[in-house]
């Protein structure tokens, strides 16, 4: 059941790319509410999987929250720097066998015996399956309406074309006539507030660049990494994002460091590619020990089903595997196929 609401959450976090993540969150607290597995390990194992299917892997698929924050920010230092959604799904699918690794050494945490039945599982999920019932006509519209965001993303390589636009022509296109998919409804709940704090957050790194941000990065960071081989920057790198987690919400990281990080390796001559430096800082905003670090994990946390102490060990034993994970596989991986 685990592994299954893991790849759930993996399915959502692609076809909302990357911004489903509160769904799977809901979905596996309705899963732990309906079979009483509050305050349970078997209730945390599930909420950690939210996070790890939707939070962690949605690296691996364009997330305008993400990419379409940190690219342009780094293009000031690297006007010519692209990025495809082909890129991403190479560069991270490594997280999927990593995610399951974790989920496995969870369970053998909380000592859960080999074989272990969920009661009412089983039947849970087809009483909830039967209750849906068939597909409507505007979940269809809904279906190519997303496929066509899918399509055009990666496609992107031969159209030119920047993919932002398909995040703006899709809820263009959910209000024309006979789509109808937006409504008025739709409009007056969207969370305004939300689009302030994420524009207010994209600025961080163009006023940072602005005002002198790479020069300050440089001067502190470059004496420190100037002997430093290409990993040992990048290892660099994740400490200051582990750092830089308890004071900065993960989209403020991403908009402030790539561009600075770029130039600091420019300035101490170290031969790594941006795209690795760019890359490392996306999965340092997963480099957390507490629920207010990362507003996902703490919708995750606030549904109750852990104590603080679950969360803290079960995301310290993630950030330390990942660690490891990203210097023995993934940087070997990206050496091989040309990133690092």
């Amino acid at each position: 059941i685990v592994l299954g609401l893991f790849f759930a959450n993996l399915l959502i976090c692609i076809v909302t790319f990357g911004n489903g993540i509160v769904i799977g969150i809901v979905f596996c607290y309705a899963i732990c509410k309906a079979l009483n597995l509050e305050k349970t390990p078997e209730g945390v194992i599930i909420m950690s999987t939210s996070v790890l299917g939707g939070a962690l892997c949605n690296h691996m698929i364009y997330n305008p929250l993400a990419m379409g924050i940190a690219l342009p920010v780094a293009q000031m230092v690297i006007p010519d720097l692209a990025i495809t959604p082909f890129d991403l799904l190479i560069a991270f699918w490594p997280l999927i066998p990593f995610c399951v690794i974790t989920i496995m050494v969870y369970k053998k945490m909380y000592k859960l015996p080999k074989k272990h039945v969920l009661n009412g599982g089983k039947e849970y999920f087809q009483t909830e399956a039967e209750k849906l019932g068939k597909i409507t006509v505007k979940e269809k519209k809904a279906i190519v309406l997303l496929a066509f965001v899918m399509i055009y993303m990666f496609s992107q390589p031969f159209h030119g074309l920047g993919i932002e636009y398909a995040f703006m022509l899709a809820p263009l296109i959910a209000f024309f006539p006979g789509v109808n998919l937006g409504t008025t409804k739709t409009l007056q709940s969207l969370p305004f507030e939300m689009l302030f704090f994420v524009a207010a957050c994209a600025g961080i790194g163009t006023v940072g660049m602005s005002i002198g941000l790479d020069g300050l990065v440089s001067a502190v960071f470059v004496p420190i990494v100037a002997e430093f081989s290409n990993i040992g920057f990048l290892f660099g790198v994740i400490i200051l994002c582990v750092a830089a987690n308890f004071l900065m919400t993960p989209i403020a990281m991403y908009a402030a460091l790539p561009a600075a990080l770029i130039t600091a390796a420019t300035v101490a001559g170290i031969a790594v590619e941006p795209t690795s430096i760019l890359y490392t800082v996306f999965l340092g905003g997963d480099f957390l020990f507490l629920p207010y670090q990362y507003a996902n994990y703490l919708i995750m946390f606030s549904f109750g089903v852990m104590t603080m102490k679950d969360f803290v060990v079960t995301q310290t034993v993630k950030v330390f595997l990942l660690i490891l994970f990203i210097l023995v596989c993934i940087y070997p991986y990206w050496s091989l196929i040309g990133i690092l």
